[in-house]
């Protein structure tokens, strides 16, 4: 199992998304932090990367336009490879 949790950055970072994060990562499953909607507030991308920097595999993603779906998919691979 990968657990994926997709975060719209346009809203930023909130409490329950560290919450939820930080019950992911004590799972001891692989998971991916996709951050949506890069296309629309790429200003937010930076900063909200710097906030989740204790996480592993954060993926800035576009489902509009596509962009990152392809390191996407590559991550759940390598993950699965892992298993």
């Amino acid at each position: 199992d990968i657990v994926i949790y997709l975060i719209d950055i346009t809203r930023g970072i909130e409490a329950k998304d560290i919450e939820l994060l930080n019950k992911i990562k004590d799972l001891n499953k692989p998971y991916i932090i996709g951050l949506n909607k890069i296309d629309i507030s790429r200003e937010k991308l930076n900063e909200i990367i710097q906030q989740l920097k204790e996480y592993n595999n954060v993926l800035p993603i576009s489902t509009a336009s596509g962009e990152g779906i392809t390191e996407l998919k590559e991550t759940i691979e390598k993950l699965e490879e892992g298993k």
